[in-house]
């Protein structure tokens, strides 16, 4: 018979094997639970400070974005031309986060509209004025003739002139075309110019009667005359405005030989009014990132109306207010009069639809055109801003922080309606003296490049 003996050894050797087991699972299990732990915090927090950085990075893009627009729409030259990269992806800024989702950028030329309007009316006076009888105007060494100017002589004054005054006598110097909404068109004269003669013609408006804000004679550009018919719209002169009701006009009669004189026989001014009353300006176009972020959703910047948009979960604000400042200004000028300043810029070019196909994008501007002058601190009754934006409720406080701080007052100098859906509308008021407007307007085009 065999006898087994089990040494008291070999139970301990098993109990050591056991415990040691238990030990290495124990250890591995606390390893993956640290390590469960420590991705389940860490990596989140990884991805939320790539992405407050990334957020933070884009919007000093879009503000190198907004001042480079500024700096084009003033260059000199009209192919003047400059670019500004967007980083679309966020950067890793550990080993153990995951590849991050890029963002998308696109660019529409219709949205983020801005549009300066004054309110409709209807003339009552028809068009177009017709002045062929020369009586309404003051006159200095003219003669007038059967419905003809001519120089006083023979022989012939150097130099005389002719200006419309309606009826002096009220101070009421400027033709009343009958609205506050006129809209002016083409400006033909007839004429007779003989050799070593000239006949210049001088046009401009103003909401008062007595046309006491407009241009000086001597600053209103100068339409030289051909013999014959001569036509010009009036709209390419910086003297003339829509919205003004009341218009004026100067001939300069010029001889080089005392036995020779111009003529003018009759002048025409054309106009017209509507209920829709007259838009000054408008431009539109924007440029707007929208992120894919894991933990900041809805989060966008736009470029739209001079303006960088910063757009999140947590509310939203204009990135950068003094950039701003270069482009929509307000004032309560001398006299309690509400001034405002605009610079538009209308961003062209082929609608972008959201890209997101490169980690960094290059948005390429190009100068469209020289800045076009439109008003040049006329007087207006009212003026209305009208802002189409994907950000009503941005505009509304910013408008509204930007105002006050002018020192305009509320109801008074204007009203700032409740934000729509998709716009903004202010409404000044000029009271007695009118609302004081500087507004220019350039052309940039967009493109935008991997």
């Amino acid at each position: 018979m065999i006898r087994l003996r089990l040494r008291s050894d070999s139970f301990i050797v098993a109990s050591d094997a056991q415990a040691f087991v238990i030990l290495a699972v124990l250890i591995i299990t606390i390893g993956v639970t640290v390590t469960g732990m420590y991705f389940a915090i860490a990596v989140p927090l990884e991805i939320a400070k790539s992405e407050f950085n990334h957020a933070e990075a884009v919007t000093e893009d879009f503000i190198a974005l907004q001042t480079s627009v500024h700096a084009l729409e003033r260059a000199e030259s009209s192919v003047a031309t400059t670019s500004v990269t967007i980083q679309l992806t966020p950067e890793k800024t550990s080993i153990i986060v995951p590849i991050l989702s890029s963002g998308t950028i696109y660019f529409s030329p219709l949205q983020g509209s801005m549009a300066v309007q004054l309110a409709g009316e209807n003339s009552s006076i028809p068009p177009p004025w017709t002045d062929d009888d020369f009586v309404n105007t003051t006159r200095s060494d003219l003669n007038p003739t059967s419905g003809e100017l001519k120089l006083a002589g023979p022989p012939y004054s150097s130099e005389g002139y002719a200006e419309s005054n309606m009826t002096a006598a009220e101070g009421h110097r400027g033709k009343d075309t009958g609205s506050n909404s006129t809209r002016y068109g083409n400006l033909t004269w007839y004429t007779s110019i003989r050799p070593n003669t000239e006949l210049v013609i001088k046009v401009r408006t103003d909401m008062f009667p007595d046309m006491r804000h407009a241009k000086n004679w001597s600053d209103c550009p100068e339409i030289q005359s051909q013999n014959g018919y001569n036509e010009l719209n009036l709209t390419a002169l910086s003297s003339i405005s829509h919205g003004h009701r009341y218009i004026q006009y100067r001939a300069d009669l010029i001889t080089y030989d005392p036995t020779e004189t111009p003529t003018l026989f009759n002048l025409s001014i054309n106009f017209s009014s509507s209920p829709e009353g007259v838009t000054l300006a408008y431009a539109s176009g924007s440029i707007t990132y929208a992120s894919n972020y894991n933990y900041r959703p809805n989060h966008e910047l736009s470029y739209e109306n001079g303006a960088v948009i910063k757009n999140q979960a947590e509310g939203g604000f204009v990135a950068n207010p003094s950039g701003l400042g270069n482009h929509v200004a307000f004032s309560n000028a001398s006299g309690g009069v509400p001034s405002i300043d605009l610079s538009l810029v209308n961003l062209t070019g082929p609608e972008i639809p959201p890209y997101s196909g490169a980690p960094v994008i290059s948005v390429r501007l190009f100068r469209g055109g020289y800045e076009q002058l439109i008003s040049d601190s006329f007087y207006y009754p009212n003026l209305t801003l009208n802002i189409t934006t994907n950000y009503p409720s941005i505009w509304s406080r910013w408008l509204n922080e930007t105002l006050d701080t002018a020192g305009l007052v509320s109801g008074s100098d204007y009203d700032l309606l409740p934000p729509a859906d998709d716009s903004v509308q202010v409404v000044f008021y000029g009271r007695s003296e009118g609302v004081k407007l500087y507004l220019d307007k350039a052309t940039v085009q967009v493109c935008v490049t991997a």
